[in-house]
């Protein structure tokens, strides 16, 4: 969690139970305006702080706290304060111990808590901006330990058992959850805030990502920001609810709910399941196996070199291929269809469709004349071919003579079956050749390239 720069001794990271441990740093910090001096001895009274660290502690039973830092690589003081009160009011604090060690050194302080009071424990550096550390709580009652930090960058985590709370401050905050009781709390704008969590968790108001650890299938539940949500090595589910969010579900077989907005799934599995309702927005989904395109997702990504097969729904979809030979099969929409580099194989399926192959000798598939009326943006004559399916008669392209290529692109003779226009670059399918029964219009060819004989395919596997 990065430290909140701020001069709010309210602005608490609270953490409840026994167990507790924190990593962070003094960098960046500042002295808060009204707060006690850093150390009244007087072997160090001519030493001002450059920054300081606050903790609050309210204890929920009688006993012994023991508190230690591991690595301070600074020369810093500390102070220990009651606050009779439970006020974070700097007026209220009533210090019972102080110390300062200089030069690099650990702390270890043991004091008595009494039930239901309030302490706070301050931390300042001197002369240096890297002040790090480690806080420990080695032993005493279960009680709420909430930071209140100046500036810098941190890590907080909610260890040990019992529930946590933590509040942030400015930053890019990242919180460690343990309890589905923890409560973490971030104010609006105060940066993009992270839980990792090994809980069932949902995200609370202004906390950007959540990321699941652990083999442990849980549900990680998003909140109306623009939410990242992150699976881990289990069977997880995702929801994202309101906001433009992105869910990877990363290992294991995981269900993801996108919601409102116009979210990015990345599917790794075979297994892992998409759900969208209609309205939900314009959603993607990034992929390295497999998939036939969820109902209501718009756009498919190929993110693999192996060679993928993409299949479209009845929306009008965007289906985009990777760097291995793919198979992209539009649905019943006006597809936009981008085989990028590799082998590939465009079907665009119903609808008026618009194909581009990209690098690689690619084929252009009709697998039946419904199929008819798209537009191929770039073929290469010699490298690329156009493929007609099973549906198509058994005879097509037996023949050279099959095939008419002329300005106006007409059939001159009854055997004529496709028929190209060298002007507009059109492509004809008349069953009839010269016959009475009209053409229909397969493709457009942009840039009209010379086609021949040669650049079709009869029977393209389906």
């Amino acid at each position: 969690m990065a430290q909140p720069v701020n001069d709010n001794i309210e602005n608490a990271i609270v953490i409840a139970g026994d167990g507790f441990s924190f990593t962070g740093t003094t960098a960046d910090a500042t002295l808060q305006v009204g707060e006690p001096s850093a150390y009244d001895g007087d072997e160090y009274a001519d030493n001002d702080a450059d920054d300081s660290v606050w903790f609050v502690y309210t204890a929920s039973t009688t006993g012994t706290v023991v508190l230690e830092t591991e690595g301070f690589n600074s020369s810093f003081g500390y102070n220990l304060f009651l606050s009779p009160d439970g006020s974070s009011s700097f007026a209220s604090l009533q210090e019972f111990k102080s110390g300062a060690s200089f030069g690099s050194s650990e702390f270890y302080e043991e004091f008595s808590v009494v039930a239901g009071e309030t302490y706070y424990i301050r931390f300042a550096s001197y002369g240096y901006s890297n002040g790090d550390y480690t806080l420990i709580q080695s032993s005493g009652p279960a009680g709420v330990l909430p930071q209140i930090v100046d500036g810098g960058t941190d890590t907080l985590g909610a260890f040990g058992d019992g529930v946590h709370e933590m509040i942030g401050g400015d930053g890019d905050d990242t919180y460690y959850v343990d309890n589905v009781g923890d409560v973490v709390t971030e104010m609006g704008g105060e940066g993009f805030d992270t839980i990792r969590t090994t809980v069932d968790f949902t995200l609370p108001a202004n906390v950007e990502r959540i990321v699941i650890e652990g083999a442990t299938g849980r549900t990680a539940t998003g909140n109306a920001f623009d939410n990242t949500l992150i699976g881990g090595a289990g069977d997880d589910t995702l929801y994202g609810l309101a906001g433009n969010d992105i869910l990877k579900g990363r290992g294991g077989s995981d269900t993801m709910v996108g919601g409102e907005g116009d979210d990015v799934y990345y599917v790794d599995s075979a297994s892992d399941v998409v759900t969208e309702l209609d309205g939900e927005g314009y959603d993607a989904v990034y992929t390295t196996v497999s998939l036939e395109l969820a109902d209501n997702v718009e756009k498919a990504v190929v993110q693999s070199a192996s060679g993928l097969e993409v299949i479209g729904n009845d929306l009008d979809n965007s289906l985009t291929g990777g760097a291995g030979g793919d198979r992209l099969v539009g649905g019943a929409g006006a597809d936009l269809i981008s085989g990028k580099a590799g082998d590939d194989t465009l079907s665009g399926g119903e609808g008026k469709d618009r194909l581009a192959g990209g690098a690689g000798a690619d084929v252009f598939l009709f697998e039946t004349l419904s199929d008819a009326g798209d537009v191929i943006t770039d073929f290469v004559v010699g490298e690329d071919k156009i493929g007609f399916g099973a549906s198509f008669d058994a005879d097509l392209l037996s023949d050279p003579g099959q095939f008419a290529s002329n300005l106006k692109g007409v059939a001159t003779e009854a055997d004529d079956r496709l028929i190209y226009s060298t002007k507009t670059g059109r492509l004809f399918y008349d069953a009839d050749g010269s016959g009475s029964g009209q053409a229909v219009l397969l493709a457009t060819l942009k840039g009209a390239p010379e086609l021949g004989y040669g650049d079709f395919i009869s029977f393209a596997p389906v």
